[in-house]
């Protein structure tokens, strides 16, 4: 048989009492008698009552939920056969089982081993100790590790077989027939390369596929069961629901357990291990906190350092840009091109795929004459529908209308005039236009064109703009200006921008939009949070030292445990996947506290910069951001991680050998 099939005979067919109990110290004594039965397949709460069944047969029930090591040698070694006991085994391998008892204890416990062999189990019991041959049905005997003399003991020669074998045991086993011991040997294990060729390739892949199904399942059944173990401390139905949800799980589970490669008996539920796992870590929790917690550093500081570089990326495209902008395009004519922004070209860039609307643009300077002041400007004839699609806010009055003529004024320019904006609103200003031709021709004279007319102030604007005043275009049509200074073009989508730019370059002019400006943004910041990462992975790194040395010094803390597990039947891949488990329960708690320490770290920044901010009359700043997207992710690299960290102790336990790890000190 290979390794997995001998361990499977073991778990359901031999129960072993040990001379020097091995326990798993994470769980209780009822929980380590019920792995046992969970190693077979069985649901948790049925192992439990198993094990009180089998604690009550050895008179030591009243001790369920003590740890085994808080108890004496003499009840470690009851219970040890209680252990035995619970897969109901054929044969039960018992070493020098009343070593730790004293005398009416030991009475007790052949009379008990005597009684199971009687019921037809098969008891293969070592002892020093030549009182206790009159309870077995066949002695082999031993000397210097071999295997010397076989004899039968009844009940009329056991008193005098065991004062023979008190006075000398050597001279005992000379004076009888002695065995050929190489006949007794047990067949040579397989090798690698044999027992390969034993199994069939489907059953290796079907092997793989179940094992893989197997992990991503634990994953997914771990975060489940941890949300709804929270929402059970908060609400006590839901604990309940949380019960029922979970021997779902547990049944599920056992569908991946399953493989179709040939097998024995069934394997541990998953969600038990991963229970199981979960204590193994409590048990040292100082040490498992302080791991995780320095991973949480390291994943934190990363975190940290990517918000602040993703936070002011948002901040300053926020500055520049709104939505509406993303879809906006401007146009101006190319510098040293004879191709005008004319009534002709506006009407082909109209008909283009994509553009939505089009806003033209004249621009003027012009004189301006407001009560007793005088200053020069630049004068916008624009569209109402212009001001009201950019990003200009009208912090005074409204903007110009068909039916309300006037002008728009910005708050630079009341401010060069020294003027504040509610005060500005109804009142008249002088314009005095220049233009590069002021001049009308006749048949007969030339005339000079009156650029000067007076308009009421009807709204005032916040932009980026230096001194401006806004004007209807219409009132410029007057002048016969013959070509626009620039349009603003508004596309249908973000997806129609590239297309429909390419057409309008096409006809020799220039397209700008705030688009190129995000994307310098993007691509200075894309720089700036690689550096961050790189600084953050370098913490990072040496948390996952920490982690792999946390995992390596456990598997060496509990290389008997590892040991006892082998011997009672768990399998390489459960053994193997509850090391994994372990470090990946570390690598996605200290993912989880990481991402959250850095959006707090961040958030504490924010306000920092917030309090002088609003102390100087600003508003509050947000300078750390992270897209969800990459939390998420974080989360699941860092679960990653412990995954990869686990991968090295769970080999190194896999590959022990069972009584070597026994016999470890």
């Amino acid at each position: 048989l290979s390794t997995e099939d001998r361990a499977s005979i073991r778990k359901r067919e031999i129960g072993i009492m040990y001379q020097q109990q091995n326990w798993i110290k994470s769980l209780s004594v009822q929980e380590n008698i019920a792995f046992s039965g969970q190693l077979i397949g069985l649901e948790k709460e049925e192992a439990l009552q198993k094990a009180n069944e089998s604690l009550t047969v050895v008179g030591m029930d009243y001790r369920t939920n003590y740890v085994p090591s808080e108890l004496s040698a003499g009840e470690q070694q009851k219970i040890g056969l209680a252990r035995a006991l619970m897969t109901n085994p054929q044969v039960i391998i018992a070493d020098e089982p009343t070593g730790n008892l004293d005398v009416k204890s030991g009475q007790e416990m052949m009379t008990l081993l005597n009684k199971l062999n009687g019921e037809g189990k098969t008891i293969i019991m070592v002892t020093h100790n030549p009182e206790y041959l009159k309870y077995a049905g066949r002695v082999v005997l031993m000397l210097d590790g071999r295997i010397r003399r076989e004899i039968t003991v009844t009940e009329s020669n056991a008193d005098q077989v065991q004062k023979d074998i008190s006075m000398d045991l050597k001279t005992f086993i000379e004076a009888g027939t002695q065995l050929d011991d190489t006949s007794l040997k047990a067949p040579e294990p397989l090798s690698s390369v044999e027992e390969m060729k034993r199994k069939n390739i489907f059953e290796k892949i079907s092997f793989v596929i179940s094992f893989n199904l197997r992990f991503l399942f634990q994953i997914l059944m771990f975060l489940i069961l941890i949300l709804l173990k929270t929402l059970g401390r908060v609400v006590k139905p839901i604990e309940k629901i949380s019960i029922r949800y979970k021997n779902s799980f547990a049944k599920i589970s056992r569908l991946f357990d399953k493989n179709l490669s040939r097998k024995i008996s069934a394997s541990i539920n998953t969600i038990d291990l991963i229970e199981i796992s979960f204590k193994n870590l409590w048990v040292k929790k100082g040490r498992t906190m302080i791991t995780i917690f320095g991973m949480a550093i390291g994943i934190g500081f990363i975190v940290f350092l990517l918000s602040i570089g993703y936070g002011l990326e948002r901040l300053v495209i926020d500055e520049i840009t709104r939505i509406e902008d993303m879809k906006q395009v401007d146009v101006t004519p190319t510098i040293s091109s004879r191709v005008l922004l004319n009534e002709e070209n506006v009407k082909n860039i109209s008909n283009i795929d994509g553009v939505k609307e089009v806003f033209p643009l004249i621009n003027l300077a012009a004189r301006v004459e407001y009560e007793q002041s005088s200053t020069d400007v630049v004068v916008y004839g624009v569209q109402d529908r212009y001001i009201k699609e950019s990003p200009i806010t009208v912090s005074a009055g409204e903007v110009f209308s068909d039916e309300n003529v006037g002008v728009v004024v910005n708050e630079e320019f009341l401010v060069t005039l020294g003027v504040l904006g509610e005060e500005a609103i109804g009142k008249e200003l002088k314009l005095d236009l220049v233009l590069s031709e002021v001049i009308s021709e006749t048949d007969e004279e030339e005339v000079e064109v009156d650029t000067s007319k007076v308009y009421k102030i009807t709204g005032v604007v916040d932009d980026d703009n230096p001194a401006v005043v806004y004007v209807p275009i219409f009132e410029l049509e007057e002048y016969e200006i013959g070509e626009f200074s620039q349009l603003r073009i508004v596309i249908e989508s973000e997806e129609k921008i590239l297309e429909a730019r390419k057409q309008i370059e096409s006809l020799g002019l220039e397209t700008t939009s705030v688009m190129d400006t995000v994307s310098e943004v993007e691509n200075l910041f894309t720089y700036a949070k690689v550096i961050l990462s790189v600084v953050g992975t370098i913490a990072l790194s040496i948390a996952i030292l920490g982690m792999f040395n946390t995992l390596t010094v456990s598997l060496l803390e509990r290389t008997r445990e590892v040991g006892l597990m082998k011997t009672i039947g768990m399998k390489a891949d459960e053994i193997s996947s509850l090391f994994i488990n372990e470090s990946m329960i570390m690598g996605i708690t200290g993912g989880t506290l990481g991402v959250l320490f850095g959006l707090f770290m961040g958030l504490i920044v924010s306000i920092i910069l917030s309090i002088f901010s609003m102390g100087r009359g600003g508003d509050f700043i947000l300078i750390s951001f992270l897209p969800p997207v990459l939390m998420i992710s974080i989360v699941v690299v860092s679960t990653l991680v412990g995954f990869i960290t686990g991968l090295y102790p769970s080999s190194r336990a896999v590959k022990m050998a069972p009584l070597d790890a026994l016999r470890y000190e």
